[in-house]
């Protein structure tokens, strides 16, 4: 992952991978548009949106487990087994992360009910 100053993005003197920003921009669609309608209609924004993060788990565990396997799998055949180990526990620290952001978001809604 590459980063930028601020200032280099807002001057535009960095390139962008327009390609990589439309797949996204896609996926994310399309995810939305899967989401049946009656969820937008549901009493409460959250229950929505755990059906929403639902879906979205569903697809970013395949995309993790398969460009993890992927990664890991290259580096084991190119020799760089400490790259391999990296690569493999840094997919499963975002996996973990991601199953883990629902409760994480409800403790913080208990902190703030309650001000």
């Amino acid at each position: 992952m590459k980063t930028y100053s601020f200032d280099s993005f807002m001057k535009g003197t960095h390139k962008t991978n327009y390609k990589k920003v439309a797949t996204y921009t896609g996926i994310a669609t399309i995810a939305i548009l899967l989401v049946p309608s009656d969820v937008y209609a549901s009493s409460s924004i959250d229950q929505g949106a755990r059906v929403i993060y639902g879906k979205l788990l569903e697809v970013g565990k395949w995309i993790i487990i398969i460009k993890g396997a992927l990664d890991t799998i290259n580096n084991v055949v190119q020799g760089d087994f400490n790259t391999a180990k990296k690569s493999f526990f840094g997919y499963l620290v975002v996996y973990m992360v991601l199953q883990g952001l629902p409760w994480a978001m409800d403790e913080v809604d208990k902190v703030f009910h309650n001000i």
